[in-house]
């Protein structure tokens, strides 16, 4: 298994400008902003089956990753992240496909990530992300991140880590023991796992933890580093990080990662 993928909340420059809809109509009630505002279960909604999104930054900024969290777009829709040093798209410098997987069996989707981090010249004042394809329905999408670094931890996690998957209900359960139950239709999931860590390890792992506040900022984790195109937006789980000092250059913890909840299926 690769090693865990992640990001710091400043290595994300989708919000240092807003993105505008720059093919397409946008819905509203559910405006572009919302694209960028780290609540992926309050979409940025179209009323077109097709768009692009589109970020001017005034000046050239490079990305090595792109991640949308949270959306309806069908299996193998054809999507695109595209970079240029101008505001003109018939050819652009970067034309990168987004491979969109096939949806969990429950219906909701999963998060897909690009990785252009091996692209030599990948700096450009306007990016877009282009639904070029004719989606089933209008385009409805959480959020999108655009990341500057990909990173990686220094020391996976070991093995025998959990993965939890919650699917919350309502059960009223009568004295006869039939259950009447009520899923509120959503999902969440939970790692849980153990640590071996150098000195620069610890630095590396405190560094992260102290730039998210602890659990106060989201930031982007992919458990399979890149060998599964489905990413999360998670937090730690808790408030707290602690690091047993088990020997020289030799030191252990408990961690986990929670997912930010999506809510409903758009």
């Amino acid at each position: 298994m690769a090693n865990i993928l992640y990001s710091l909340p400043s290595d994300n420059i989708a919000a240092e400008v807003t993105p505008t809809v720059d093919e397409g109509t946008v819905d509203p009630d559910y405006p572009v902003a919302n694209l960028v505002d780290l609540n992926p279960a309050r979409p940025c909604k179209l009323s077109t089956q097709t768009g692009a999104f589109l970020w001017n930054f005034g000046s050239a900024h490079a990305i090595d990753l792109i991640a949308i969290i949270n959306h309806n777009l069908d299996a193998g829709l054809t999507v695109y992240l595209q970079g240029n040093a101008s505001d003109s798209w018939g050819a652009p410098s970067i034309n990168h496909a987004i491979t969109i997987p096939t949806w969990w069996e429950d219906g909701m989707p999963v998060n897909p990530l690009l990785d252009i981090s091996d692209i030599t010249n990948r700096s450009f004042q306007y990016w877009r992300l282009v639904v070029s394809g004719t989606n089933t329905s209008p385009v409805r999408i959480g959020n999108v991140m655009l990341l500057t670094t990909a990173r990686r931890v220094p020391c996976n996690i070991r093995w025998g880590f959990s993965v939890i998957e919650n699917r919350p209900i309502v059960e009223h359960v009568t004295d006869y023991r039939v259950s009447t139950i009520y899923s509120y239709g959503i999902s969440q999931r939970t790692v849980a796992g153990n640590m071996a860590l150098t000195e620069a390890g610890v630095t590396s792992l405190r560094s992260w933890f102290r730039a998210c506040g602890g659990r106060a900022l989201p930031f982007l984790f992919q458990l399979e580093g890149g060998d599964i195109n489905d990413c999360w937006l998670a937090r730690f789980t808790t408030t707290t990080l602690e690091f047993k000092h088990e020997f020289t250059d030799y030191n252990t913890l408990s961690i986990g990662f929670e997912e930010v909840s999506r809510g409903l299926p758009l």
